[in-house]
């Protein structure tokens, strides 16, 4: 069962360039992530720390400090009773109240200084992501750290005098409360109850966004046939990491190629407002290797944003043909390599995006972070599902056979996929292969290749015409393909543009292009109705003009 938490949430206001104070708000209790070092407060929302970078080069106003365990702080107020949390919040608070925070960037790294206002002491810290704050007094000496502190004291080091008089000095009166309170006030304009108001109105607003499931899950499916269960799994486990403030967790999107895997992400960005980067990971390398680095496929996420640090930082980031970077080389700098880079970019990083990384100036660079972005690694993983008993490869020609699904080892042991790689993707979602029946289906769906080619014919003003056996034929060759939904558009136009050709050299003289089964195997055969009073029917094979 995991301890309850308390912790000092913050107001950022920017007094400089690179410079910040942090006043407190309100004590809120929830779970302390110590691998993220973020927290998340009851409500499921999440704060970063105040020395966390990306924080203070973000537009984010609230922040966390002093994440302490709640039994051991009752320890340390001397509180052996059954206190309800809500009380002991306000005492919490007023401990913490005496204290702000001058924090600057330097060199990117995050400096600060924990200030006193009642005592007048500074507390300094200069590391770059520790939260930890060691606590100096005005004679120098170096006092113990909070959590040192909360540990000595729950490991007997201090006798109850000891205790006793501790506890005075960490306690502040309503006087000391009311004074720094105008101070606050004063020197920063600030007006807690309407901060607080204002974070309410925030989390309000954020539960408000929270994604259309119905609406969403409907348009994406008229689109992407036969892949119900996939979207509805993808759409579920997106609006679980959106409520719970990009809880950072990646998603493993599987499926052979051509079945909708790219398309899905490209609907789902357009219908939540959020951008969308999607890599080719076969380009992708280690920095100063010739490929592709992350530094530089961020940069194109930023100028695809249109240069806005807000959008690039929470958008969509899809590294597609994943499966192509395994191998059980560790020096292979292409494909373990790549992977291992990525353990960093998943986990939530700071970045110098470029657009080259052998040519870093102000004007071609910019620091991102990632941790906000939804990541998603996908692939068709052949070797994976191949080797599953019970599971054709590729395309299966039943939808009724039975599943049986693959396992992280399975990953590990046959892509060659790192552990650690894995570890951070415990959501594998597979898309299903596609029948024949499904290719007709595509065809028939509105945003089919076949209806956008009706227009084509349309705006030359004929009509173009199949029947059933020409559907059938084309379904059939395009499942032999085995190119998925991605192969339909070639055949499609391979099959057509004879005809076309030959009504844009007759602009006017045809009313109706007919396509038949015979076309699919050979595009010179097609029916043309023209436009005469007496229209005859003729079925002929057509030769082009020369032109």
């Amino acid at each position: 069962m995991n301890d309850t938490y308390l912790a000092t949430l913050m107001k950022k206001t920017k007094i400089g360039e690179n410079i910040f104070i942090f006043h407190p708000i309100q004590v809120i209790s929830g779970f302390y992530n110590d691998s993220q070092k973020s927290f998340l407060d009851d409500s499921g929302f999440e704060y970063l720390a105040i020395t966390d970078l990306s924080l203070l080069y973000s537009e984010e106003e609230y922040a966390f400090c002093n994440a302490v365990v709640y039994d051991d702080l009752k320890k340390l107020f001397e509180i052996d009773y059954d206190l309800p949390i809500g009380e002991f919040k306000n005492q919490y608070l007023s401990y913490y109240f005496d204290i702000v925070f001058i924090v600057k960037i330097e060199n990117q790294k995050v400096n600060y200084q924990m200030i006193n206002i009642k005592e007048s002491i500074i507390y300094q810290e200069q590391e770059e992501t520790d939260t930890e704050v060691r606590l100096i007094g005005d004679n120098g000496e170096v006092l113990e750290s909070l959590d040192n502190l909360v540990s000595d004291i729950t490991n007997e080091k201090y006798n109850i005098e000891e205790l006793k008089d501790m506890y005075k000095e960490f306690s502040a009166t309503i006087e000391n409360f009311t004074k720094l309170k105008k101070v606050l006030e004063n020197k920063l304009e600030i007006n807690q109850q309407e901060n607080i108001l204002k974070l309410e109105e925030k989390k309000k607003e954020s539960m408000s966004n929270i994604i259309d499931m119905p609406s969403l899950y409907n348009k994406i499916k008229e689109t992407v046939i036969d892949q119900d269960e996939p979207i509805l799994r993808l759409l579920t486990e997106i609006i679980r990491m959106e409520i719970h403030g990009n809880e950072k967790k990646g998603i493993l999107l599987t499926g052979s190629t051509g079945v909708g895997k790219t398309l899905t992400m490209d609907l789902i960005a357009q219908n939540i407002n959020r951008d969308l980067l999607c890599v080719d990971s076969t380009q992708l390398t280690t920095v100063g290797h010739t490929g592709r680095s992350i530094e530089e496929v961020l940069w194109e996420l930023y100028l695809k944003c249109e240069k806005d640090i807000k959008r690039t930082e929470n958008a969509i980031i899809y590294f597609d043909e994943i499966d192509k970077k395994g191998s059980n080389k560790k020096s292979d700098i292409a494909g373990q390599g790549v992977l291992n880079s990525l353990l960093k970019f998943m986990d939530g990083s700071s970045y110098t995006a470029c657009q080259n990384t052998q040519m870093v100036t102000p004007t071609t660079s910019k620091v991102i972070n990632t941790s906000n972005m939804l990541v998603i690694i996908g692939g068709a993983f052949i070797d994976v599902y191949g080797n599953l008993k019970q599971k054709n490869c590729g395309f299966s020609s039943s939808a009724n056979i039975e599943k049986v699904e693959p396992d992280i080892d399975d990953f590990i042991e046959k892509a060659m996929i790192p552990k650690e790689l894995m570890g951070r993707c415990p959501i594998v979602i597979h898309m299903n292969d596609l029948t024949m029946d499904s290719m007709k289906r595509i065809l028939l769906s509105k945003d089919s290749p076949l209806k956008v080619e009706e227009n084509n014919f349309k705006v030359l003003g004929v009509t173009l015409e199949y029947d059933e056996d020409y559907l059938e034929a084309l379904s059939e060759k395009a499942y032999e393909s085995k190119s998925g939904a991605r192969g339909i558009k070639k055949i499609i136009s391979d099959t057509t543009w004879q005809a076309f050709a030959e009504v844009c050299f007759n602009i006017g003289k045809y009313e109706k292009v007919i396509l038949t089964k015979e076309t699919v195997k050979d595009n010179r055969e097609y029916q043309l109705v023209p436009k005469e009073k007496e229209e005859k029917l003729t079925n002929k094979t057509y030769q082009l003009k020369k032109r």
